[in-house]
């Protein structure tokens, strides 16, 4: 695990941790992670993330106070598959980047003036709750998971929205 409290100023600080399996299980069954913040570079934008990518790990730990800056782990209920937390990663990132994209980011909170390649900004965490919540995986039925998963893979954002505004009670109008 990374300890989200050690931080260097480069990489955080690796730990191997014991816990019982049922913990185990929970921390490997869920393999995405939230930046809240920009980093300043277009690899490191505000989103979904898988853990063992970007930090070589299995889960994110925090040893002292919580930072909502941190990267922090999400437990999702009820379990998803990896493949299915893998769509859910690449649907939350092309709905946000879209969202981004037409409204110059105004939705989200200026976090830092620099001389990053744009303007850093900070993603709340009741604003992650609210577009995960708009994931329609669970409402489909075979034909419309397909469909979903061909949306997401082809980048085709305004027909994403439109599916999933069909498909989905709540729908993406209520995010922003």
């Amino acid at each position: 695990m990374i300890d989200a409290n050690a931080f260097n100023g480069k990489e955080y600080e690796k730990k191997k941790i014991y816990v019982n399996e049922k913990m185990y299980n929970k921390i490997k069954s869920n393999i995405l992670f939230v930046r809240t913040v920009d980093t300043g570079k277009m690899e490191g934008r505000v989103g979904l993330y898988t853990i063992k990518d970007v930090f070589g790990v299995d889960g994110i730990l925090v040893t002292n106070k919580k930072y909502r800056t941190h990267p922090i782990q999400i437990f999702i209920e009820p379990k998803l598959s990896e493949e299915d937390q893998t769509l859910l990663k690449d649907y939350f990132n092309l709905i946000l980047e879209h969202f981004r994209e037409i409204t110059d980011s105004e939705f989200l909170t200026t976090y830092k003036y620099s001389n990053s390649e744009y303007v850093r900004k900070y993603l709340g965490l009741t604003q992650v709750k609210k577009l995960i919540h708009t994931f329609p995986l669970l409402d489909l039925k075979n034909e419309d998971l397909q469909k979903l998963k061909e949306l997401v893979n082809s980048k085709k954002v305004d027909d994403l929205i439109e599916f999933v505004k069909k498909k989905n009670s709540r729908g993406l109008e209520q995010w922003l």
